[in-house]
């Protein structure tokens, strides 16, 4: 399966690249990244390996996954035409609001 990041998504990696190379150094990013599309690969093949964000579970919204990868939290929804990419935060955000402003106020972004 192909993977996509939506625009949102790409902004988040962005930012997250800006306060990694703000806090520690470029060598700790390009590790971090690494990670992240590492683990972001395994959904070609597996694309439910995640589990459903309690958060979203609460709500009885079960099409979109998580994988900590990690400090962070990669939210993505699997679908027939693809693995989209939603969402990549620190797992100590706000994730209820951020999901919220993020998933459930949005429109789909197919990327």
């Amino acid at each position: 399966m192909r993977i996509r990041y939506t625009a949102g998504a790409r902004d988040d990696l962005l930012q997250l690249r800006r306060y990694v190379l703000g806090r520690f150094d470029a060598a700790t990013w390009t590790r971090s990244l690494a990670e992240l599309r590492e683990r972001v690969a395994l959904l070609a093949e597996q694309p439910h390996l995640g589990t459903v964000p309690p958060e979203l579970d609460e709500l009885g919204v079960g099409r979109y996954r998580e994988l900590a990868v990690g400090r962070n939290r990669v939210i993505y929804e699997p679908r027939d035409d693809g693995i989209f990419i939603l969402l990549v935060a620190d797992h100590r955000r706000d994730f209820r609001a951020l999901l919220s402003r993020r998933l459930l106020e949005s429109p789909r972004d197919g990327g």
